[in-house]
């Protein structure tokens, strides 16, 4: 009888430890809960913006319908920035037809140095649907914007396209733009070159490794006020867009622009020149553009 309690008392105390065991691999599998990188963001401390004017708002105004023989009825876009304490733009809001509901966010967050470090892209539901890396040379200058999007699988995120900017001399910028979809080997490639007064004179655009553009842009400058001159954003994207990088790179604010093609290596221009309407108040800053933009500022300390 004894040796059959041991028995019994021993076989016990196995399945005990064997459930243990069990029970310990299990707790080890189950998922760790999973970090969203994007939002652990600790603020540096960057240097402080010089107060002064800084834009507000932009809305875009367009006909729903070109036949509408009712000229108030319009569709448009809304884009409202919000600034910190330190002058930064620290987010700002994408809103659709008549501007009524809630906005779709886009954060900025910066480097050590107050440079744009990265932009994270919000849906209404507060879904980081996408966000841009942004780095840098030793001169502080743009050198790689790297766009990742959402997966298929709503928790892992893929790069989607980067481009790569070089500076061959004081003149001239270059940018490699690759993408996806061409497997990240045939990248656009695109030159700006500039003028005596610091502006992007033009920008010539070329397929992957040919020799001969398929198309380009000459600008037009004038000495007033940029909308955006405080932004710090190295690029300004909406539906409709109208900060263009060549004027970002440049010291004017652009008022137009003759776009050409090629064909069989001759340039050909691609209709007449395009011009701004653009309205200016007292201090030099457009308020409005051909009718359909109209810009707000706010002064800030």
């Amino acid at each position: 009888m004894k040796t059959s309690y041991n028995s019994r008392k021993l076989t016990t105390i196995l399945l005990s430890l064997l459930l243990m065991g069990l029970f310990a691999a299990c707790k080890q599998e189950e998922p760790k809960p999973r970090i969203d990188y994007l939002k652990l963001y600790k603020e540096p401390n960057y240097p402080k913006k010089t107060g002064g004017r800084f834009l507000k708002s932009i809305a875009y105004q367009y006909p729903v319908d070109s036949l509408t023989p009712n000229p108030e009825l319009v569709d448009g876009i809304k884009v409202e920035f919000f600034y910190n304490k330190k002058n930064y733009v620290n987010y700002y809001k994408i809103y659709g037809t008549g501007a009524d509901h809630v906005g779709r966010q886009v954060r900025i967050e910066y480097n050590l140095t107050g440079l744009v470090s990265r932009i994270k892209y919000f849906d209404p539901d507060s879904t980081i649907t996408s966000f841009e890396l942004f780095e840098y040379n030793t001169l502080k200058k743009l050198s790689r914007i790297s766009r990742y999007d959402l997966a298929d699988d709503r928790v892992n995120y893929a790069l989607a396209s980067y481009n790569l900017f070089t500076y061959p001399n004081l003149e001239t910028i270059q940018e490699l733009r690759y993408v996806k979809i061409r497997q990240f080997d045939r990248p656009f490639r695109d030159i700006y070159a500039y003028d005596t007064i610091a502006n992007i004179r033009d920008k010539v655009d070329y397929e992957y490794d040919t020799k001969v553009p398929y198309a380009s842009t000459e600008f037009i400058y004038n000495a007033k006020k940029r909308p955006f001159e405080n932004l710090g954003l190295p690029v300004y994207e909406t539906t409709y867009d109208d900060f263009q990088l060549s004027e970002i790179f440049s010291k004017d604010h652009l008022i137009g622009f003759q776009a050409y093609t090629y064909e069989d290596s001759v340039k050909v221009k691609s209709g007449e020149a395009q011009s701004y309407e653009d309205v200016y108040d007292d201090l030099g800053y457009p308020v409005s553009r051909n009718g359909k933009i109209f810009y707000n500022y706010i002064d800030l300390e």
